[in-house]
């Protein structure tokens, strides 16, 4: 029942387009007794219905630019193919650590964008206050 509930959870938020897939691993992580390699193979698998379902959305309310899909895709096919040949050589433990590291500087730089565009709109809110 509880991997029914992360389903749902990684789910709604891959549609919204906030990696669900890292939620889907974080929470496998947490609360189950599934090694590392086996948590981000079944992370894959999710993400295809899901990624489906929701290119089908974004196709409908034409939110893809496809021209530049097209250059992401092919980069991407290529670095898949080099992260799976690397994630093959890494020990379990050390996978963890670095996706740890990885998921730390996301939220740096997430935090970081957060605070100078908060500073951005206090600005001009208060350039427009002034021209009043």
């Amino acid at each position: 029942m509880i991997n029914i509930i992360f389903g749902i959870i990684a789910g709604i938020i891959s549609a919204l387009g906030l990696g669900g897939g890292t939620i889907l691993i974080l929470l496998l992580n947490w609360f189950s007794n599934i090694g590392q390699h086996e948590i981000q193979g079944i992370n894959l698998i999710f993400f295809i219905p899901v990624s489906l379902v929701s290119i089908f959305m974004n196709c409908k309310n034409k939110l893809i630019d496809f021209k530049l899909s097209k250059k992401l895709i092919i980069s991407g096919i290529f670095g898949a193919v080099l992260g799976a040949f690397l994630t093959s050589k890494i020990n379990s433990r050390i996978l963890k650590r670095c996706f740890g590291i990885f998921l730390i500087i996301i939220a740096i730089n997430g935090t970081l964008t957060f605070i100078s565009q908060y500073k951005k709109d206090k600005k001009s809110k208060n350039i427009l206050r002034k021209r009043k």
